[in-house]
């Protein structure tokens, strides 16, 4: 039943180490920052994660739906730092987005000059104009990433 629905995961935290460790190649990627009300119909019942110790009380049996959709919404208490947020679509794949709701993209600190570049010359077009470009920085004196807004490079 789960591999029936799409699953979109959400952070609310995009200066988090850890997660640029697990979920952007290691600090080579980059993050998208939306704001969810410029398309709430592609972000329609998000689901904040419930993080435990113990596997969810679900009966499969007596509500399919209801138990996927549980067990979709519960995590181990270890990824708590996560701050996750769910949303749960009746069918799996991919799915666009209003682009007013992109309004940043933050690049890893280890980002490459040559994904900067092609990041940079997406959001030079014009539908992309209100979007803030941010190079997430190592700060020098704590463990903490810090988003610096940066300017985008005219493209030749």
């Amino acid at each position: 039943m789960a591999e029936k629905v799409g699953i979109l995961c959400l952070s609310k935290r995009p200066d988090c180490i850890l997660m640029w460790s697990h979920y952007a190649a290691s600090h080579t990627g980059y993050v998208l920052g939306f704001t969810i009300e410029n398309d709430a119909m592609f972000f329609v019942a998000p689901s904040i994660v419930n993080y435990t110790t113990a596997y969810p009380n679900i009966s499969y049996i007596q509500n399919r739906e209801q138990s996927v959709k549980e067990s979709l919404r519960t995590k181990a208490a270890e990824w708590k730092y996560e701050e996750e947020v769910r949303i749960i679509r009746p069918k799996p794949g991919l799915d666009s987005f209003k682009k007013e709701c992109l309004t940043q993209v933050i690049l890893g600190c280890r980002v490459s000059d040559e994904n900067k570049r092609k990041m940079e010359q997406i959001l030079s077009e014009p539908a992309y104009e209100h979007v803030v470009l941010k190079h997430a920085k190592v700060s020098e004196s704590a463990f903490v990433l810090n988003l610096e807004a940066t300017t985008i490079q005219p493209t030749d």
